[in-house]
C-alpha cells in the first residue's frame, strides 16, 4: 500500500513537471513566431518569460541573442551566446558568436568558434558554402 502511494505521488509530480515544461515551450514558440515576423523586441520579451521558468535552456539564450543582434544590441547578443555555450555546446551559438567575432575583426576567436560550429554540424556548412 505504501508503495502505491509513493508511485501515485511520483506520477503526480511528473505530471506537474510536464505542465510547467509545456508553458516554457509555448512561450519559446511565441518568441520564435515573433522573431520570424520581425518583432524582435516582442521575441526578447517572450524569451525572458521563458527564462524566468527555465534559465538552463541554451536555445532560449540563442534566440534572445539573435533578436538582440537584429536590433543592434551586439554586446547583449554576445553575453547570451556565451551563456548558451556555457550551458551546452550548440551549433547556433558557436556560429553566431563566430560571426560576431568576425565583425569585431577578432579572427582567431572567429575561426575557433566557426570550427566548433562545423564540428557540431558539418552538414550545414556543406549546404551553405
Amino acid at each position: 500500500m505504501n508503495l502505491i502511494k509513493k508511485l501515485s505521488l511520483l506520477s503526480y509530480l511528473i505530471f506537474l513537471y510536464g505542465c510547467v515544461s509545456s508553458l516554457e515551450i509555448s512561450e519559446y514558440n511565441a518568441a520564435l513566431k515573433a522573431y520570424k515576423e520581425g518583432k524582435y523586441q516582442t521575441s526578447i520579451t517572450y524569451v525572458e518569460q521563458a527564462l524566468q521558468k527555465d534559465n538552463a535552456e541554451p536555445e532560449f539564450y540563442v534566440l534572445r541573442a539573435k533578436a538582440n543582434y537584429k536590433i543592434g544590441n551586439k554586446n547583449l547578443a554576445m553575453e547570451d551566446l556565451n551563456k548558451s555555450i556555457e550551458l551546452g555546446a550548440n551549433f547556433s551559438a558557436y556560429h553566431l558568436r563566430g560571426k560576431l567575432f568576425l565583425e569585431k575583426n577578432e579572427l582567431d576567436k572567429a575561426k575557433t568558434d566557426l570550427r566548433n560550429a562545423y564540428d557540431l554540424n558539418p552538414r550545414i556548412f556543406r549546404f551553405t558554402l
